[in-house]
């Protein structure tokens, strides 16, 4: 588990984020006034696997990619101060958000705890 850092209440933004086996996984975040929300798009690809998520809202999760699971072998964590939805702007800068990128380990750790007896 590693902190995702060097995001800020820019209202868009594109960060690279290395992963343990030297690939990585782009991302771009912004922020909705309308919608009070963070959106996401995610990008990765490594040998076969081509893997784009689009147009995803940032909530609490303890792995917001879960549904992905069986498809990419990492997942992100979106923790937020009193597990409440990350609405303003500023949730980054002030520490509303916190994410962790998750590797094998962490995700198989997680559905243990959290999802015991699920499908995986």
């Amino acid at each position: 588990m590693r902190i995702i850092t060097g995001l800020t209440s820019a209202a868009k933004q594109s960060i690279s984020i290395p992963l343990p086996d030297g690939t990585n996984v782009s991302v771009y975040i912004e922020y909705r006034p309308q919608q009070l929300g963070w959106f996401f798009d995610i990008a990765y690809s490594a040998g076969v696997i081509s893997f784009q998520a689009k147009g995803n809202r940032l909530c609490p999760s303890p792995n917001i990619l879960r549904q992905y699971r069986s498809i990419i072998p990492f997942g992100i964590s979106c923790l937020t101060s009193g597990n409440v939805e990350p609405t303003m702007q500023t949730a980054f800068s002030d520490g509303t958000i916190t994410l962790l990128l998750l590797d094998s380990a962490d995700i198989a750790t997680i559905e243990s705890t959290i999802y015991p007896g699920a499908n995986t």
